[in-house]
């Protein structure tokens, strides 16, 4: 598989992801939680309006980014619990916290330490599928910010008494897109806060979300995914939910797909949610001795319907669920220029180690989105470009 060459070529191929824009987003609307509950937050000890990051907002200026916390008084120094990250959705335009507020208390009553987490929007776009330049730039915000959650949650494991090796995202809608590109796209981090950690995460929950060319993230590995989509979706298509099913079963992802006949995108009070939910959830996360994560350089953190729906498994395979990344991003044109010599360089020394194969899809890749990125700036839209440029501009 292409992607896991990238312990020969990591950087090239981050550089390429970063710049060339391969994140994809849909017009999304999400106004209800995935569960309700009556219950109050019996047993748990909640932490409210905690700030996990800062980021640009869309009118400027940094914005705090916010997280409420639940840990069940089970949870202590000698019995780490896993934790479970909850997205909100609402077309990009809005995710206010309180939408899935009830559904992670519902979950933390089971044994998790549980987090509601917003993450920046752009009330005045309109997200869709259908116009990625445009959609890119706030898919990015949402990623990067809920890679920062992670982080943060990671980075103060003590504190709530969680374990940081056995982290799962669950996304509703704009959410659920949110939550498929943090899994899978983890070598991306953003700059939303909490350096220094891992973003990855151990298992993936979309409902109603579907990912665009998922066939470049996706790979052997990666954590397992939950999907839930109705068929007659007008805002994700569900060609698009299916692309992203078979993306995972090509690489051996372990993927469960239940879709909804005759429903459309408002899905997530369907009542064979939660009890699928839970049960991926405690198969991955609760039911599971992690592979620990390498100890990091910590550095300061930043002040329904009844229809019965269709169901789909393949069988599970080994997730390294520690298994990190590392990620140079270049801080502007000059350091872009520089780090693309030395990555040019590093690609022409594992060039001898590639198939012919894997050397057509970068070729494909650069010629492709080029004209999203620096790349075209720099005039290289091949990898017979990149040996061009770097003659030309880094041999001294």
């Amino acid at each position: 598989m292409f992607k896991r060459r990238r312990k020969l070529l990591p950087a090239l191929l981050l550089l390429i992801f970063s710049l060339t824009g391969l994140i994809i987003a849909y017009q999304l609307v999400a106004k209800s939680p995935i569960f309700t509950t009556s219950r109050a937050a019996e047993g748990l000890t909640e932490y409210n309006n905690i700030i996990y990051g800062s980021a640009i907002a869309y009118t400027g200026g940094r914005v705090n980014l916010k997280m409420d916390i639940y840990v069940p008084k089970q949870a202590t120094a000698t019995n780490r619990l896993p934790v479970v990250i909850y997205l909100p959705g609402g077309s990009f335009k809005a995710a206010p916290r309180s939408w899935v507020q009830p559904s992670a208390m519902e979950l933390a009553q089971s044994g998790y330490v549980t987090a509601a987490v917003e993450y920046r929007v752009r009330p005045e776009e309109t997200v869709s599928y259908a116009a990625p330049d445009k959609a890119l730039p706030v898919i990015l915000d949402a990623q990067h910010d809920v890679q920062a959650a992670v982080r943060f949650l990671r980075a103060n494991a003590d504190k709530y008494n969680l374990d940081p090796n056995r982290v799962g995202v669950v996304g509703i809608s704009a959410g659920a897109i949110t939550a498929l590109y943090v899994g899978y796209n983890y070598e991306d981090p953003g700059d939303s806060g909490n350096p220094g950690y891992s973003s990855r995460v151990q298992a993936v929950v979309s409902i109603a979300g579907a990912m665009i060319q998922p066939e470049n993230y996706m790979a052997s590995g990666d954590p397992p995914l939950l999907m839930f989509h109705g068929e007659k979706d007008g805002a994700v298509p569900f060609a698009m939910a299916e692309k992203t099913r078979d993306a995972a079963k090509n690489v051996g992802i372990p993927v469960k797909f239940i879709s909804f006949p005759n429903q459309q995108h408002v899905i997530w009070n369907n009542k064979e949610i939660e009890p699928n939910t839970n049960n991926f959830l405690k198969q991955y996360l609760k039911d599971v001795s992690a592979t620990p994560l390498p100890s990091p350089s910590p550095q300061p953190s930043p002040t329904g319907d009844n229809t019965k729906p269709t169901e789909e498994n393949t069988p599970p395979n080994q997730n390294t669920a520690g298994q990190t990344h590392s990620v140079q991003k270049p801080g502007g044109k000059t350091q872009t220029e520089n780090l693309l010599c030395s990555l040019t360089n590093g690609y022409l020394q594992a060039k001898g180690q590639l198939t012919e194969e894997e050397l057509k899809q970068l070729d494909h890749l650069i010629a492709k989105y080029h004209n999203l990125s620096i790349l075209a700036e720099l005039g290289i839209s091949s990898a017979d470009d990149l040996m061009v440029y770097y003659q030309q501009n880094c041999i001294n």
